[in-house]
């Protein structure tokens, strides 16, 4: 799945004003970075501007220390303050190369290490070159993960063997196996997602003539859309949960995820929850049965990511429903860290004791009631656009005259 750049603006670029943020985070990260080092390399960034000729970098640091480890965070509490200080400490170290054909010596030789880093179950040590001593800089994406200075690459040697697990070595050594395919058998084995968007951004899958570097945003997202779509074709033969109401969260981010018992449909509304801002419809993007072709524009990345934790929950219970997520972004989220925390907030919220009702008009009171007392505004204007309702209603009334 190839991810287009959205149209329109999503709602993180609403928020967040870059000027301000990197005024925030200056205060608070080591902002001395060495020529060369030895160090160690835990994965890869692969740009998207001026596709299919994109920066590819290593992401490197003198001593590892969960710079790149999400689900560690997770475990920890980490803070999101934390975080970001652990990720400016990363320097992005690359080339320019294009995606299928690198051409230039140094270029080809970060690829070969980014796909060793990739592959690695823990950081891969390298000697690192760089043209000249990096200034800093930390980036302000909506989707990815921030990171370090930029600098460019002049030299990198490996100085001890990565550690590559069997079954990761067996599939990226098959050259005929689709990158879908590979993907699914991975993700059902225990890698987690970000290990299988860096495989991917690093063009270390595929069928050998399909394989190219992947720009880490695309990547990212492609990996969460392949996953829930191989999880949406299980939902057929189950039966349908009963409503029900899920809140949870992580980093400033909240989901209050609502079932609905039908066949599988799924609708995601995203607000900034702060200082009592009425709730409102426009950043959302849905799906029915068949699921969606199209990109989710509205909210981009985050759609994917909330989507997959709810198919999570939903196979593990054997169950089928419509889903309607709602989720509130709140002040304690000041700097975005990409699509990741969406997918650990929607987990948390799917983990948490739901409560089940008897009727939708129950299980909506219930819903205007906890965001009445969390955030001070009704969520009642976003469930009245809510096409999933929408067309509930209308099978409904179809369903009096047959």
């Amino acid at each position: 799945m190839r991810v287009p750049a959205p149209q329109g603006r999503t709602l993180h670029e609403t928020l967040f004003d870059p000027r301000l943020f990197r005024l925030q985070v200056k205060q608070q990260v080591n902002l001395v970075s060495k020529q060369e080092f030895a160090g160690q390399v835990p994965g890869l960034f692969v740009g998207r501007f001026g596709y299919p000729r994109v920066r590819v970098g290593l992401l490197a640091t003198e001593q590892y220390a969960q710079h790149d480890d999400p689900l560690s965070w997770v475990r920890q509490g980490t803070s999101l303050q934390d975080i970001i200080r652990l990720r400016s400490e990363l320097i992005n170290a690359g080339q320019h190369a294009h995606v299928k054909l690198p051409s230039e010596r140094m270029a080809e030789r970060v690829k070969e290490l980014a796909q060793e880093a990739a592959m690695a179950v823990r950081p891969v040590d390298v000697d690192v070159g760089l043209d000249r001593k990096p200034a800093f800089r930390l980036r302000l994406e909506d989707d990815t993960m921030p990171h370090g200075p930029l600098a460019s690459l002049r030299s990198a040697r490996l100085t001890a063997n990565p550690k590559i697990p069997s079954l990761v070595d067996k599939v990226v050594s098959d050259d005929g196996l689709k990158a879908s395919a590979g993907l699914g058998r991975l993700w059902r084995r225990g890698f987690a997602e970000h290990q299988l968007s860096k495989l991917l951004s690093a063009g270390a899958l595929g069928q050998r003539l399909e394989r190219r570097l992947v720009p880490t945003r695309w990547g990212i997202t492609a990996v969460d859309d392949t996953v829930g779509k191989q999880l949406h074709r299980q939902l057929d033969d189950f039966s349908e949960m009963d409503f029900r109401a899920y809140f949870g969260g992580y980093l400033g981010n909240y989901f209050l995820i609502l079932t609905l018992p039908q066949p599988w449909s799924f609708e995601l509304f995203e607000n900034h929850a702060s200082g009592g801002r009425p709730l409102r419809a426009d950043y959302t993007d849905y799906e029915g049965v068949r699921g969606r072709k199209t990109y989710a524009e509205r909210t981009a990345g985050g759609y994917y990511a909330a989507r997959l934790a709810v198919l999570e929950h939903l196979t593990q219970q054997k169950r089928k429903a419509g889903i309607i997520a709602l989720r509130f972004i709140t002040e304690a989220y000041w700097a975005p860290l990409g699509v990741w925390v969406v997918r650990e907030a929607a987990r948390a919220a799917m983990a948490s004791k739901p409560l089940s009702f008897g009727s939708w008009e129950l299980l909506q009171r219930h819903a205007e009631s906890l965001v009445r007392r969390t955030y001070g505004v009704s969520v009642l204007p976003v469930l009245r656009e809510s096409r999933l309702l929408a067309e509930r209603r209308s099978q409904t009334t179809l369903g009096t005259f047959s």
